[in-house]
């Protein structure tokens, strides 16, 4: 991705006011799939001001539990990890413990309007990078296999002369 790209993708998101910089769009723009689980933790921490170390923590105050829930949400959502893996990825739950933070993440939301706020906040930011992910990696895609296109054509253009 050219630094132009990169400041067009820093300024997209700063237009929808998420704070992210060159430096963290050409982070988040070279992502692997594997990769996003440590974009969704590192998210949320950055949302709701609860450190990550809390979040994989044992700690049951509420704004902890709100962060991990939503974390739990997310790499549900957004990761094809098991609910034993994002489990653990939580500092070793259990996957009933996760069953238990997703469902009780829409019922915070309906009752806690911060809650809800900062989770669609979460949301948003993963999705428009996940979203530029995808359409850059469909476009290098294209281009690549246009490429084959013409090197095909000029060999069967070379080999008729």
């Amino acid at each position: 991705m050219s630094s132009v790209d990169l400041f067009d993708f820093a300024s997209f998101m700063k237009i929808r006011g998420y704070d992210i910089t060159e430096d963290i769009a050409k982070y988040y723009t070279s992502l692997n799939p594997q990769e996003y689980e440590d974009l969704i933790i590192s998210t949320v921490s950055d949302v709701t001001k609860i450190s990550i170390e809390q979040i994989k923590s044992k700690s049951r105050r509420r704004e902890v539990v709100y962060a991990r829930n939503i974390c739990c949400k997310l790499l549900k959502e957004f990761t094809s990890l098991s609910l034993k893996s994002i489990g653990l990825l939580l500092g070793g739950r259990d996957h009933s413990t996760v069953i238990h933070a997703i469902e009780s993440h829409d019922n915070i939301a309906w009752q806690d309007y911060e809650f809800k706020l900062q989770s669609q906040k979460c949301h948003n930011i993963i999705n428009t990078i996940y979203l530029e992910v995808y359409v850059k990696r469909q476009i290098e895609m294209s281009i690549k296999k246009t490429e084959e296109l013409n090197n095909q054509l000029n060999h069967l253009q070379n080999s008729t002369e």
